[in-house]
């Protein structure tokens, strides 16, 4: 509880001091919405899988996959932002369950069939 109570007061007081030291700020965002909105799906996916997937959080494997799917997905986004269109926000429901399967498939079946070999020996001593 008191981590929470920590956690609405950082951001209370970042949201203060950035709307009173950068006031055009709000006016330069929205006019890079798009790659606003992309920023904050990348960021709400990959938490999102983090979260779900934390128990194999102490195997280096796990990082790795997760860092090569995240790269994928930048590139992804912006090879789709430049060749075709910029993604809005009523595609990304449908990329949302597409790549949060596919990570889920993905590390599960890596972590299956890697994951003993590539264990943190320092923290699990066998």
């Amino acid at each position: 509880m008191l981590f929470g109570i920590l956690l609405a007061l950082v951001l209370f007081v970042t949201i203060v001091v950035v709307e009173s030291l950068f006031p055009r700020l709000g006016g330069f965002l929205g006019q890079h919405n798009l790659v606003v909105q992309a920023v904050s799906f990348s960021i709400f996916l990959f938490g999102w899988c983090i979260y779900i997937l934390w128990h194999w959080h102490r195997r280096r494997l796990f990082w790795m996959v997760m860092t090569m799917l995240l790269l994928m997905h930048i590139a992804g986004l912006f090879l789709f932002a430049t060749y075709l269109s910029p993604t809005g926000v009523s595609r990304w429901t449908p990329v949302l369950f597409v790549e949060a399967f596919a990570i889920f498939v993905v590390v599960d079946w890596t972590m299956r069939r890697f994951g003993r070999s590539w264990a943190d020996k320092s923290n699990h001593p066998e």
